[in-house]
């Protein structure tokens, strides 16, 4: 049922752009993170603008309300594999971070599939650079997650 309801999510938006905020600050990553926890019913956590991913990242305890919860990524242990619905934050350097939605993750190839919004810019053309998009990453840059209540 929850697999089902992310999907329903992502083919709802998949190539289109939210704007959680309406117009604050454009089509940022935060915007669909945000929206996906309104449509399930969660508290928002508190980071908004251009630094939010950075803040959640360096101060969790500031900015994530109950019942989420933020765990640093340590993925040498079975339990810290992210889910589906987790929440990713990703560390970028000389940047602000990147939030997205975990759609899939599995260990034996330190990899998950990511639904975001707003990624680097991947279009020559800018036409689908921060419209919503689902890619496969590594752990590489995965700073911490969202654990959602289950």
């Amino acid at each position: 049922m929850i697999e089902w309801k992310l999907q329903e999510f992502m083919n709802k938006r998949l190539w289109k752009r939210i704007d959680y905020d309406w117009g604050a600050f454009g089509y940022q990553c935060n915007d669909l993170t945000r929206q996906r926890l309104k449509e399930i019913w969660l508290p928002q956590y508190k980071a908004l603008g251009d630094n939010g991913c950075k803040l959640i990242a360096l101060q969790p305890d500031k900015f994530i309300v109950k019942p989420l919860e933020w765990e640093k990524n340590d993925i040498r242990k079975p339990n810290q594999i992210p889910k589906p619905w987790d929440i990713i934050i990703f560390s970028v350097p000389k940047a602000t971070g990147h939030i997205a939605v975990v759609a899939w993750a599995t260990s034996w190839v330190n990899s998950i599939t990511i639904f975001e919004q707003n990624a680097w810019r991947w279009s020559t053309t800018g036409l689908w650079s921060d419209a919503c998009r689902i890619r496969r990453v590594t752990y590489a840059n995965v700073y911490g997650r969202i654990r959602l209540p289950r």
